[in-house]
């Protein structure tokens, strides 16, 4: 699939004007110092800001930039009230980028789309962002915020402070304003990385006034009448404008002189005395044609020929537009494409004030609008405005099915809801139904379940099978623990009688969904089928965000099907195929799949560099609670295998600080205290693991691991064989294996250690058919180096050679130890000793020994005391020179 058609629906529908820069006039007055100071300040400076009044020429002056310089990169982002949200102000960036580097952002898009809107992670998404601005934009690059005084959204000020802090040294934002934003601009004063351009720097001088009028608009003024209109309107451009256009129609000195006496010296004022001037100078066709196209964001012919019912509605725009009556034109990279033209702020609010009272018909204004326009959004706000609102209603419903089908609604759909009359809410259900999924989102998991319940009885009611299916969606598919068996029943009569309610993309979710339910339920028989069709199913959708969606869904629990890693390892080719290689929340997924895939088959080495990458990103992209803790469980198991106890307590005290504040993260910890057991376990440090085993009484899945080995250290071995016995058992059903290890290898050794080889090599034999047919023959790490002597029985006696050979290999063990004869004595070093002396050749003390062989120090003592008693050495220094002596090599 290409990658440019998965661009998420949202930005598809974001008008393509708002990401270019408006096209210069034909009258605008070159002024070459300006725009190169402006030019100087935009390529050394983080951020330049324009802030100045309403008609100051902020936009104006970007726009020349981008004219003068057009080698120079520019991207354009023209804000709106409606863009005052984290998750649209982001969406817009990204688009905006988009427009000179196609494949900028497409990571956070889906994240953006895939996510709840009331709770973007701002602040790593922008991360996110500036990490692919320091990849892909090596070279100097504008990004321009056209309007920033329209967003007031705390949350992206913040966002922007982040941004600034972090740019790297080829971008660099222009912000134009009609007021400073709230961000930290002292700071970067002080740093010298601040370009400010205030009315002061904007308003034209003496002499740019006199070019204005003379050479630009033809108009032979006295010097007396250019001082008046200096000192009127005080260099500023729009008050500039408005006079050139009144002015030109005055013929005599003292006709202009006595108009320049009785101006207001207030700027706003005098913008809307000299609209009104000028919109009484027009022809009353072009005068009802602008009032009549106030109510629309943007002109278009198609849009204006609607509202107003003027046939020649592209000459007239094209015609008032070279007339300089405030109307910018955007550019367009489409030679082909309509004009669209975007009306001066101000000019606008005048407008729409003569429309109000002018008595034209408003409401009938809006509906056409509607009626015309080609954007769900823009039909919605326009019906809304004519009080249309069973069509409004309809055309909200229609948007937010589209949204539930994809998992997403966006709060504009509830904010329109919310307008509607209370009569109408209650005449269409399916509004309730969005905003059930709405509430899903926010995490308001009961209110949804509520209204979603009330709905699916009215549903039923109207034989509204669609609207049944959407209410039992939410029924079924998420809040499990509100579950109802006739409601699984129906849901499953009417995917079976219509099967095309179910989409490709909500058939992957449903049917991991039941997966998962289903393994904890009915067990693996049941839940791999509903896996493996969800692999199928995934594979054959053709759309990216099934990807995205893996990533949160497969964990390594889905190796331990009867097919084994295969499928997943498969799966994860397929993606990366179609994803590459970049940085992003499906790779992620799969990097923390791979880890354990080296895991479980004994590549230690690769385990945590592929963790660690995995949770990088899964930080810089927001809180993924579930495959945070898959991560943790990768390291934590890779310090088992390492025998790095006392790191693995340190990052357990960290987990637990951090767990506890996150409800869907705390139910975990027992994870990280079994793992924590495992260490002490290893250590026999039975005190510590005794106090751990009593934090996790109410884990009764796995107490019966636990409980063996605790029965065992009291020497209650009778009791402890029922123990392991049991959690054997146990794990045949779940086969999952987390950081507590497999008890079949934890049966096994026990067996060994009380002197049981032949029952310890059937234990084995049977925990290497399963790793053997599954491809883990790393599994062994789990337990632990304790597990070597195990490894080295099995490898002297051929059982599974291959298996115990990977783990013996990973331990750093390589071929197992052999019993090693004392020339001249019929003494020999047991394969134990083999490996003590081989340590004190190297010069380790006792407790370097206990740790590398993870065994306590008295027996490190104790076994090289045999050894010094073995070689008649008398001390350490004289059981090396023996060994040399006697060329005793392990």
């Amino acid at each position: 699939m290409d990658r440019q058609s998965s661009v998420p629906d949202l930005v598809a529908a974001i008008p393509i004007t708002k990401l270019r820069p408006p096209l210069l006039a034909d009258h605008t007055l070159h002024r070459p110092q300006p725009i190169q100071d402006l030019h100087r300040a935009v390529t050394s400076c983080r951020l330049t800001l324009l802030a100045a009044p309403a008609g100051a020429g902020k936009t104006t002056a970007v726009t020349t930039l981008h004219a003068t310089f057009p080698q120079l990169p520019m991207t354009w982002v023209a804000l709106d009230e409606g863009d005052d949200t984290p998750h649209t102000f982001l969406l817009l960036l990204v688009a905006a980028v988009q427009q000179v580097a196609p494949t900028y952002g497409l990571q956070v898009q889906q994240m953006l789309e895939m996510g709840n809107p009331q709770e973007v992670d701002t602040l790593r998404l922008i991360g996110l962002l500036i990490n692919e601005m320091t990849a892909k934009l090596d070279t100097p690059f504008l990004i321009v915020l056209d309007d920033l005084h329209r967003i007031s959204d705390k949350e992206i000020h913040t966002a922007l402070d982040y941004l600034l802090e972090r740019l790297p040294p080829s971008v660099h934002l222009i912000i134009t304003t009609r007021h400073d934003p709230p961000l930290r601009l002292a700071q970067l004063r002080v740093r010298g990385q601040l370009a400010e351009f205030r009315l002061a720097d904007l308003r034209f001088s003496s002499g740019e006034v006199a070019s204005l009028f003379q050479k630009m608009h033809h108009l032979d003024l006295t010097p007396v009448e250019l001082d008046l209109i200096q000192t009127c309107t005080d260099g500023w451009p729009a008050g500039l404008h408005l006079l050139s256009l009144s002015m030109s129609r005055l013929e005599s000195t003292e006709r202009r002189s006595d108009f320049l006496r009785h101006l207001s010296t207030s700027q706003r004022y005098l913008f809307d005395y000299l609209i009104e001037e000028v919109l009484n100078q027009l022809h009353s066709r072009d005068r009802d044609f602008l009032l009549q196209s106030a109510i629309l964001d943007e002109l278009t012919p198609r849009l204006c020929r609607a509202v107003t019912g003027q046939v020649d509605a592209a000459a007239t725009l094209d015609r008032l537009y070279r007339q300089n009556l405030f109307l910018t034109l955007t550019e367009t990279a489409d030679p082909l494409a309509e004009p669209t033209y975007r009306p001066h702020a101000l000019f606008a609010q005048v407008l729409q004030k003569q429309l109000l009272q002018s008595g034209m018909d408003v409401a009938q204004l809006h509906r056409r609008a509607a009626d015309a326009a080609s954007i769900p959004s823009r039909r919605i706000h326009h019906l809304l405005a004519a009080e249309g609102w069973r069509e409004a209603a309809e055309a909200i419903i229609d948007l937010g099915r589209l949204q539930c089908e994809r998992e997403f609604v966006h709060s504009d759909l509830i904010e329109w809801i919310e307008r509607l009359p209370a009569s109408i809410r209650a005449e269409h259900y399916w509004l309730d139904l969005i905003r059930a999924n709405y509430l899903k989102q926010q995490g308001k998991v009961t209110d949804a379940w509520q209204m979603a319940k009330a709905v699916y009885i009215t549903a039923q009611a109207h034989e509204d099978t669609a609207a049944e299916f959407e209410a039992l969606w939410t029924l079924v598919s998420y809040l499990t623990e509100q579950r109802e068996a006739a409601w699984q029943a129906r849901f499953e009569a009417l995917i079976a009688a219509r099967p095309e309610l179910l989409s490709p993309l909500r058939r992957c979710y449903y049917l991991m969904s039941q997966a998962w339910q289903t393994l904890y339920g009915q067990g693996w028989e049941a839940a791999q089928s509903y896996f493996f069709d969800y692999l199928q199913t995934a594979e054959a959708a053709g759309d990216v965000q099934v990807y995205y969606s893996a990533a949160q869904h497969i964990g390594p629990q889905w190796f331990f099907t009867d097919q084994g890693i295969e499928p997943v390892r498969r799966f994860d080719q397929a993606a990366l195929h179609l994803l590459g290689k970049e940085e992003g929340l499906p790779q992620a997924g799969i990097y923390v799949r791979q880890a354990w895939i080296h895991l479980l088959q004994g590549n230690l080495p690769a385990v945590e560099p592929l963790a660690q990458q995995a949770g990088r990103i899964f930080r810089l992209m927001g809180s993924f609670a579930w495959m945070d803790l898959v991560v943790d469980w990768a390291l934590l198991n890779s310090m088992i295998a390492r025998s790095e106890v006392d790191r693995l307590e340190t990052f357990v005290q960290a987990a637990e600080r951090r767990l506890s504040q996150v409800d869907t993260q705390r139910q975990h910890l027992p994870e990280y205290w079994l793992a924590l057991w495992r260490a002490y376990w290893l250590q026999d440090r039975w005190e510590e693991a005794a106090a751990v085993r009593a934090r996790l009484e109410a884990v009764a899945s796995k107490r019966a691991l636990l409980d063996g080995w605790q029965a065992y250290a009291e020497k209650r071995m009778s009791q402890a064989e029922e123990f392991l016995l049991a959690a054997t058992r146990y794990h045949r059903e779940r086969r999952w294996v987390g950081t507590w290890g497999h008890p079949g290898l934890d049966l096994a050794l026990f067996y060994l250690l009380q002197e049981r080889p032949q029952q310890a090599l059937n234990a084995w034999r049977e925990t290497a058919i399963e790793m053997q047919q599954r491809e883990m023959p790393g599994l062994p790490l789990l337990t632990g180096r304790k597990i070597i002597p195990l490894l080295e029985l099995a490898w002297r006696q051929e059982v599974y050679t291959a298996i115990a050979q990977v783990s013996l290999d990973a331990f750093g063990v390589g071929s197992a130890p052999r019993a090693i004869p004392i020339p001249n004595s019929d003494e020999w070093l047991t394969p134990r000793e083999a490996e003590v002396l081989q340590l004190l050749l190297s010069g380790a003390t006792n407790q370097q020994i206990a740790d590398r062989l993870v065994i306590t120090r008295r027996t490190a003592k104790a076994h090289v005391s045999n050894i010094l008693q073995k070689l008649g050495a008398s001390s350490r220094a004289e059981a090396i020179a023996r060994a040399h002596e006697l060329d005793l090599s392990p």
